[in-house]
């Protein structure tokens, strides 16, 4: 079902967006990276540990809506030749860029969560050139992911 888009006066816009504001600083959502933390990431990219396995043959697909910018989960869905099904799930691969100990370790603990406002999707817990660069989405060049295969037998859905 599609949304339709809301409307507002310029005066409740800037109570809003003022109030979304007042609500980031009382969280202490920060966009920004602290410079040591930027370094950090800049460094991790270039010493990444790349995986056993290869998958890229999967052509896995997201669920995201196309406008979705934190795209980091992916699947593929297929039949297996006995019967039955097997799905391979992918999720980004982020322990491959951030050590324990590292600046990036205490900064995602420090803000522990992904923050979303309806006006900033921003507020993530390691800086963007990590997880954007790590999304195992179609259309993305080649990315690193955690995987998961598992296959079933049986009906799908009740079907």
């Amino acid at each position: 079902m599609r949304r339709g888009q809301m409307h507002m006066s310029r005066d409740a816009l800037d109570a809003l967006l003022k109030g979304l504001q007042q609500l980031r600083a009382e969280l202490k959502a920060s966009t920004d990276f602290p410079v040591h933390v930027l370094e950090a990431a800049e460094a991790a990219k270039a010493a990444v540990r790349l995986p056993d396995k290869d998958a890229t043959h999967l052509p896995l697909f997201t669920i995201d809506p196309p406008t979705s910018k934190d795209l980091d989960q992916a699947m593929f869905l297929e039949r297996r030749s006995g019967g039955g099904y097997r799905v391979h799930y992918a999720i980004a691969d982020v322990a491959a860029f951030v050590r324990a100990g590292s600046p990036l370790d205490a900064e995602a603990h420090d803000r522990i969560e992904t923050l979303y406002f309806p006006d900033l999707v921003d507020g993530h817990v390691i800086p963007q050139g990590l997880w954007s660069r790590n999304s195992p989405t179609p259309g993305c060049r080649d990315q690193l992911a955690v995987g998961l295969s598992t296959g079933f037998l049986g009906r799908l859905f009740g079907r």
